[in-house]
């Protein structure tokens, strides 16, 4: 049986996408509590908890997938239109991932 969060846990994420949009949590702390939230039940496997741990680092500019995806997103942006992403539109682009 697949997992599936609680009506308590869905009002505490959609909160923390709130205070995430308003500025005063990250959007890592969302990623972080749907970890936490569903790390260890059955139906979650490994994986699916090391993305969202994986996605809360890279919202944050934290670690070397980050800066992996944060380089290779700029090189892309050079490449095909010859201007790069300055660190601000970087995060606007990695919260807007976070909302879908």
């Amino acid at each position: 049986m697949p997992f599936t969060f609680s009506t308590t846990h869905k009002n505490t994420i959609n909160s923390l996408l709130i205070q995430a949009r308003s500025g005063t949590k990250a959007y890592g702390d969302v990623y972080d509590y749907m970890a936490s939230v569903a790390k260890g039940q059955a139906g979650v496997d490994v994986a699916s908890i090391a993305w969202l741990e994986g996605a809360a680092h890279v919202n944050r500019g934290q670690g070397t997938a980050s800066d992996f995806i944060r380089e290779y997103t700029n090189q892309q942006k050079q490449i095909r239109f010859s201007q790069s992403v300055d660190a601000a539109q970087m995060q606007t682009i990695s919260n807007a991932i976070a909302e879908k």
